[in-house]
């Protein structure tokens, strides 16, 4: 039977891998020493930190901020990982703003050009992100950023990327882990994988695809000809 739920806990993934497998079930995953659970639990973890290296769309979030007058620091989204170009916005003052990198922040601080300028400069240093100076009134900040987090909590209010807890809600396609789980286990037991790398291949092709919005071409002309008033010209005023 096709599953049709798209996110499962991290019990629910590891109990079809393991029934599927004609393996035993057991009541956990998360917490029990048997040898099998363990490494269940270490695989998923290992082959759900490989899977970040593609460009999910789930992944990418908004940090947003307020500044502090005064307040130079602030601490990053605990499931940070990168930047997305082009998307740090002040939304106060409607203009973007700009990362320094340690040659340009140096002459920041050499100098005082940093306190004459409309945007706000900043460099990111651990898991903080810096300004080197901030308005005397509270600015809006808005920035798009790429999330580590492929694990939830059952709740939904943090994530993570590391799997600890049965009730964890992995967000990635349940089919996917699924497959790229089993994948992973007859590889490491030794086993012949040729049919569970083909499933894998295919689930992971189709998640990838389905995070994709793709552009509708149609064959035949635009309504009313390629160039007409209906479409792409004004019925008046046309050259003026």
């Amino acid at each position: 039977m096709t599953d049709t739920t798209r996110k499962q806990s991290v019990f629910e993934i590891c109990k079809r891998v393991l029934a599927s497998s004609g393996l035993p079930v057991p009541t956990a995953i998360a917490g029990n020493p048997d040898a099998l659970a363990v490494q269940l639990l270490a695989l998923l973890n290992e082959e759900g930190q490989d899977l970040l290296q593609y460009n999910w769309k789930f992944l990418e979030k908004t940090y947003a901020l307020a500044t502090v007058p005064g307040t130079l620091e602030y601490s990053l989204p605990s499931d940070f990982d990168r930047w997305l170009a082009d998307t740090d916005w002040n939304t106060t003052t409607r203009l973007p703003l700009v990362q320094m990198d340690s040659r340009q922040w140096a002459v920041l601080n050499a100098t005082t050009l940093g306190s004459t300028t409309f945007q706000l400069q900043y460099q990111l240093t651990g898991d903080k992100i810096r300004f080197y100076q901030v308005p005397s009134t509270a600015q809006n900040l808005q920035i798009a950023y790429r999330s580590r987090g492929w694990v939830a909590t059952n709740t939904g209010s943090t994530y993570k990327d590391n799997a600890d807890a049965n009730d964890d809600i992995v967000q990635y396609n349940s089919n996917l882990m699924v497959a790229c789980l089993k994948h992973a286990l007859r590889r490491e037991k030794g086993f012949d994988t040729t049919a569970t790398k083909e499933k894998y291949e295919a689930a992971l092709a189709s998640a990838l695809n389905s995070e994709i919005l793709g552009e509708t071409l149609y064959l035949r002309a635009p309504r009313g000809g390629l160039i007409d008033t209906f479409t792409n010209l004004p019925e008046t005023g046309l050259g003026s």
